[in-house]
C-alpha cells in the first residue's frame, strides 16, 4: 500500500469514529429525556422495537452503552488523532528518505557509467602497449640474427690471423719475389683489413641496437604493468559502486517494507474499530461497506500489472548497413538489443498513465546496446525517470534515444557507427524491470519505431 492511500484511510477512519461519537452522544442525550418510555416500549412491545431499529439509531446505541460510553470514545478519539499526526511526520520522514535515497542511487548509476567507460579505455591502451611490444620483439628477434652472423664472420678473420702466424705485409717484404705483384698483395691486404675494422663497426653499431631494443622493450613492459594496475584499481572502484548501488536499493526496499508493516498495523487497528462501531450503531454498516470497497479500490490501483509483450526481437544492428540520410533506412533497421518488446507505440499504459511514447525491451542485465545507424552522441547523462539516457543524432532531425541504461560507453561528440555498442542494459530510473526503454523522434515528435524496423535479421 502507497502512502497516499494510507493517509485516506486514516482520514476515511476519523470520519467514521466522528460519526460514532456524535450517534452515541445523541442517544444519550434521548435517553436522558425519555427514560420510562424507552423502557416501556423495549419491554412491552418487542415486535414494534425490532421494526423499528433499522430507521433509528437509538436503540443500537443505547444498547452498546455499556460497552463504550461517549467520554471512552472521545478519548479513543483523541488517541487516534495523536497517532495520525505521529504517522504524518513519518511519512514525510519516509519521502526525504526515499528522495535522498533515489540521488544516491543516480549517483551511484553514474560512477558504474563512468568506471565502464575507463575500463574500455584501457583495454584500448592496452592492445596498443601490445601491439608495439611485439614489434620491439620482432626487431631484437632479427638484431640477434644480424649479431650472431657478424660474429661467426668476425671469428674466422681471426681465425685466419691466427692461422697465418705473422703479419702479412712483413711477410711479403721478405720474400723477395716480383715488386709489383707483392704491391698488389699489399693493397689486397689492405682491403682485407678494412674489411675487418668496418665489420668490427658493425657488430659494435648491432650490439648498442641491441641494448636500445632491450632498454626499450623493459620501458614497455614498466608501462604495460602500470597500466595493469591502474586497470585493477577501476575494477576495484566498479566492485564498490555496484556496492554502494546495491546497499542503496536495499535502503529503498527497507523503507518499502517498513510502510507496508504500518499498513498492515493500520488495518488491524481499522477492525477493531469497525467492531466497535458495530456494536454502538448497526445503522452505520453500510457507511463501512463503502469505506471498506474504496480501500480495496485503492489498493488494486496501486498494483502495477504486468505490460503484455508485443513482440519478440532476435535482431540487432550490425556494421553492413548502407550509407545515405536516415530517411531512406526506414524498415531496414533494428532494434538496438534482443528481448521481448513490452507495450505499443500510442497504446496506454497497463495502470493508467500516459501512452506510450517509445517501446520497452525487456533483456538480461548487462547484455550489449548497439546504435541503430551513424551518428554522433549529444547526450549522455543521468536523467531522472530515465536513470542512464543516451541520444543519438542521425541527421535530417532524428533522433534515437536509449533509456534506463546501466552504465553509457559513449560520450557527447563521439561519432558512432552502425550496430556499435553504446551502452549496457540495467534498470536504472527508478525502473522496476531490467531493459532498454527506446524512442524514435522526427523534428522533436516521437514516431513508431516498429515502422522502421524490421525483427528478423
Amino acid at each position: 500500500m502507497s502512502q497516499k492511500p494510507a493517509l485516506t484511510l486514516l482520514l476515511a477512519l476519523w470520519f467514521a469514529l466522528s460519526s460514532v461519537s456524535a450517534s452515541a452522544a445523541a442517544a444519550t442525550v434521548k435517553k436522558k429525556k425519555h427514560p420510562a418510555t424507552s423502557h416501556k416500549t423495549v419491554a412491552s412491545h418487542p415486535t414494534h422495537t425490532r421494526k423499528r431499529s433499522p430507521s433509528a439509531p437509538a436503540a443500537p446505541a443505547a444498547a452498546a452503552q455499556p460497552t463504550a460510553s461517549p467520554e471512552e470514545l472521545n478519548a479513543r478519539r483523541e488517541e487516534l488523532r495523536a497517532r495520525l499526526e505521529q504517522l504524518k511526520q513519518e511519512i514525510a520522514k519516509s519521502e526525504a528518505h526515499r528522495s535522498e535515497a533515489a540521488d544516491a542511487l543516480a549517483q551511484s548509476e553514474k560512477a558504474i557509467s563512468d568506471t565502464n567507460r575507463q575500463l574500455r579505455k584501457l583495454e584500448d591502451q592496452q592492445r596498443a602497449v601490445n601491439t608495439r611490444l611485439d614489434g620491439a620483439r620482432q626487431q631484437q628477434q632479427q638484431a640477434t640474427q644480424t649479431l650472431q652472423h657478424q660474429q661467426a664472420q668476425l671469428g674466422e678473420l681471426l681465425r685466419q690471423r691466427y692461422m697465418s702466424g705473422s703479419s702479412e705485409s712483413l711477410r711479403l717484404f721478405l720474400s723477395g719475389g716480383n715488386p709489383n705483384q707483392e704491391q698488389r698483395d699489399a693493397q689486397y691486404l689492405q682491403y682485407v683489413a678494412q674489411g675487418q675494422a668496418d665489420l668490427l663497426k658493425a657488430l659494435q653499431a648491432t650490439l648498442t641496437q641491441l641494448q636500445q631494443l632491450e632498454q626499450q622493450q623493459a620501458s614497455q613492459q614498466a608501462e604495460l604493468a602500470q597500466l595493469r594496475k591502474t586497470q585493477e584499481q577501476q575494477k576495484q572502484q566498479l566492485v564498490q559502486d555496484k556496492q554502494s548501488r546495491r546497499k542503496t536499493l536495499d535502503q529503498i526496499a527497507s523503507k518499502i517494507k517498513t510502510q507496508k508493516r504500518e499498513a498492515g498495523a493500520l488495518q488491524r487497528d481499522e477492525q477493531r474499530l469497525a467492531n466497535l462501531v458495530q456494536q454502538i450503531a448497526r445503522v452505520l454498516e453500510q457507511q463501512k461497506q463503502q469505506q471498506a470497497q474504496r480501500r480495496a479500490q485503492a489498493t488494486r490501483n496501486n498494483q502495477t500489472p504486468q505490460e503484455n509483450v508485443v513482440a519478440r526481437n532476435d535482431a540487432v544492428p550490425d556494421d553492413d548497413l548502407p550509407a545515405g540520410a536516415f530517411a531512406k533506412l526506414k524498415g531496414r533497421l533494428h532494434l538496438p538489443v534482443r528481448g521481448d518488446v513490452i507495450g505499443r507505440f500510442g497504446a496506454s499504459r497497463s495502470g493508467g498513465g500516459p501512452s506510450w511514447k517509445g517501446l520497452f525491451i525487456r533483456a538480461e542485465d548487462g547484455a550489449r546496446i548497439h546504435a541503430i545507424a551513424a551518428g554522433r552522441v549529444v547526450f549522455a547523462e543521468w536523467l531522472r525517470g530515465f536513470g542512464n539516457l543516451l541520444i543519438i543524432d542521425h541527421g535530417g532531425q532524428y533522433l534515437s534515444i536509449y533509456g534506463n541504461n546501466e552504465a553509457l560507453l559513449k560520450e557527447v561528440g563521439e561519432a558512432v557507427s552502425p550496430g556499435e555498442i553504446v551502452a549496457s542494459v540495467g534498470n536504472s530510473g527508478g525502473n522496476p524491470e531490467t531493459g532498454l526503454y527506446f524512442e524514435l523522434r522526427y523534428k522533436g515528435q516521437p514516431i513508431d519505431p516498429m515502422q522502421w524496423v524490421t525483427l528478423r535479421n
